[in-house]
């Protein structure tokens, strides 16, 4: 019988069925009739202190956009513009005219819909647009530019978030998402008066009526949660720095701080971002929400340690993506840029990506005085990923990786320092591609289990899971198209849930087989030394009691599909009771001890030739050393080439050895990461 909240939420759907239509709107003017000249811009009289301003003349919808630039000092115009915070749009070359200062410029359609929807009708409206103010072609203009970018949305009285249109049929359904947001923020305004708080996720007993909007409800679903404009490097530095923002659909407007309390009390209530609730919250939206207040708390108090908050920054916004991928790294420096300034990288567009990738790296490295940046370094094992160094991360990549271990699974600094605090030695070759440190190796890999992806069903290989059926059918998609895409997410979690459980079980018989003999107190419970790797040294409040307690109710949870797969049944009925099996574990509610194994998502566990378990990056292979470096604060895998170097794997936990226990400093060699 389905779950409290698996019920609950399909008895609303069933209920729900309000709906309020908004009247059409106009037709648009799609394109400039007037053409001129081509515009030509007028260099700067200082790149690094004057920007332009966008005075976008008044005018209808129904006419075609025309505006003038003004070169001022950054400083003589605070709180006098809007600054915009939108998308490019992934096709470059579909560009529209406008009229600049009489003369002609192409623009992206995105951009141009939003300047059509911010266009006043009875007077000019001052804003600084990125693609218009800034002028592109210039190398020379464009690096003092973007390094004045963060002042320029601290200085704007507000930044206007630009969402996308809303014409034709996503009208209506934008209609009723604003709708439904305005009542959840009212509603979460209200329980903030009277002291209320919804405390788990669960659909609430007493909320309003008029939130039971199907159509507004799904339509967040569709098009407020998938929304590119989470998904850039640039928008995260764009609404972290403002003052206030308010977000923009089409004609409808809403203030961003009543937008995010509205989005945020919606999956309290299990009405948003449903789909996110089953994977117990471990990525989208909501995530990225938490990430941009971090981020912001971060950009007002700053750290100790320039180097060690750029990597910050640059792990909060790793999986964003940017037109152009120098942008992962120069995007992100207006956070801080004072501070960021001592870090010494300068945005310029004349050197190629591996260049500005390597530059970051080993200035992260040596201003931090640590090894952390290396926990970016996670190939995604993708064919065509670029192979550069492999002490070097690829922040173009737009795929989720592993969580990074300087932290614990709570997203709290790592206290444990593998390489019992030591002074961290390193340099570069002669033509830099080459980073030379010095540690000394502690085991060999001789054993390895499955890969644990743990929700991440978009990072799943093909066919992985196939073996029983579980990937071979989709929802009949037309039947259900009133919907989106959203039976489909629900389909394709439950598969993955499938397959997580699958390897849970599997895992559980490998630690069991193994018998662990990891450094610490003896224990004859090979799960002892197991549930401590899963949580990569984390524990409840309650310390291990509470947490090994926390284990055992979660491992118990497992049951079911242990038994089915010992039962080993034909791939029809194997569907059909896996499947059941998924949806009951993915709507049994909340689970305690899944706060504290977020980092073994993208990982596997292994063993090594002395029989210690150890939780090792996905791409691990048998032979692998497992090594301790100088600076280090976990254990690294490392893999043995040809030459006399070694290429980098990644980070691993391996309990027994995380606070300088196996660090021997007389035993450190050099050691050539290529």
């Amino acid at each position: 019988m389905p779950g409290p909240l698996f019920g609950d939420f399909f008895q609303f759907l069933k209920k729900a069925a309000v709906f309020h239509e908004a009247p059409a709107a106009s037709v648009d003017r799609e394109e400039n009739g007037k053409i001129t000249e081509p515009y030509q811009y007028t260099p700067l009289p200082d790149s690094t202190t004057n920007i332009r301003l966008l005075h976008l003349l008044p005018g209808s919808r129904q006419q075609g956009i025309e505006c003038t630039l003004q070169a001022v000092p950054l400083a003589s115009v605070t709180d006098q513009y809007e600054a915009l915070s939108y998308v490019w749009g992934d096709d470059a070359s579909l560009t529209t005219p406008i009229q600049v200062n009489g003369g002609t410029a192409q623009i992206g359609k995105n951009l141009q819909k939003a300047l059509l929807n911010l266009r006043l009708t009875d007077g000019p409206r001052v804003l600084w647009v990125d693609a218009i103010c800034i002028n592109q072609q210039d190398l020379d203009e464009k690096p003092g530019q973007i390094n004045m970018m963060g002042q320029i949305y601290r200085n704007a009285s507000r930044c206007v978030v630009w969402f996308g249109d809303a014409t034709g049929k996503s009208h209506g359904e934008t209609a009723q998402v604003f709708y439904v947001l305005k009542m959840l923020g009212a509603e979460a305004a209200k329980m903030k008066r009277i002291g209320k708080k919804v405390d788990k996720p669960s659909p609430s007993v007493d909320f309003s009526s008029r939130i039971l909007n199907v159509r507004g409800l799904l339509g967040i679903e569709r098009t407020i949660l998938p929304n590119p404009w989470w998904r850039r490097v640039w928008t995260a530095q764009e609404i972290v720095v403002c003052k206030r923002a308010l977000l923009v659909n089409g004609p409808h407007q809403m203030d961003w701080d009543f937008f995010h309390s509205a989005l945020q009390h919606g999956r309290d209530l299990a009405l948003v971002g449903f789909t996110e609730i089953m994977r117990r919250g471990m990525t989208g939206t909501t995530l990225v929400l938490e990430e941009i207040q971090t981020m912001r708390e971060l950009s007002a108090a700053g750290m100790a340690n320039p180097g060690d908050e750029l990597l910050a920054y640059l792990m909060h916004t790793y999986n964003r993506d940017a037109t152009d991928p120098r942008d992962k790294v120069y995007g992100v420096l207006g956070l801080a840029d004072a501070r960021l300034r001592n870090v010494g990288i300068t945005p310029d567009y004349r050197f190629t990506i591996s260049q500005v990738y390597c530059d970051a790296t080993v200035r992260i490295i040596t201003t931090s005085g640590n090894l952390d940046v290396l926990g970016l370094c996670t190939r995604s094992g993708h064919p065509t990923a670029p192979r550069g160094p492999s002490w070097v991360p690829d922040w173009s990549l737009h795929s989720t990786s592993a969580l990074p271990l300087l932290h614990n699974a709570l997203g709290q600094p790592r206290e444990t320092h593998a390489s019992h605090s030591s002074t961290l030695v390193c340099g570069l070759d002669q033509d830099g591609e080459v980073l030379l440190v010095q540690g000394h190796v502690v085991d060999v890999i001789s054993r390895l289990a499955p890969v644990q992806w743990y929700f991440f069903y978009d990072e799943v290989p093909a066919g992985l899971g196939g073996e029983r059926g579980v990937r071979s059918r989709e929802p009949d998609k037309q039947r259900l198209s009133w919907f989106g895409k959203f039976p489909v997410h629900v389909w394709r979690i439950i598969v993955s849930i499938v397959q997580d459980m699958t390897t849970w079980i599997q895992w559980e018989d490998f630690a069991k087989e193994l018998h662990p003999t990891n450094p610490g107190p003896v224990s004859t419970d090979p799960m002892s030394i197991y549930w401590q790797t899963l949580c990569a040294g984390t524990f409840m409040p309650g310390g291990r009691e509470e947490t090994e307690s926390a284990f055992r109710d979660w491992l118990s949870s497992l049951s079911t599909m242990r038994k089915l797969l010992a039962m080993k049944l034909d791939k029809k009925a194997s569907k059909i009771f896996y499947m059941t099996a998924g949806l009951g574990f993915a709507m049994r509610g909340s689970d305690d001890f899944e706060s504290y194994i977020k980092q073994v998502a993208q990982r596997r566990i292994g063993g090594t030739a002395n029989g210690y378990l150890c939780l090792l990056p996905r791409n691990t292979e048998l032979g692998d050393q497992l090594y301790i470096l100088r600076g280090g604060r976990v254990p690294v895998i490392l893999r043995p080439r040809s030459d006399g170097t070694v290429e980098f794997v990644g980070e691993a936990y391996v309990h027994g050895i995380m606070d300088g226990e196996a660090f021997k400093p007389e035993s450190c060699t050099d050691v050539k990461i290529r």
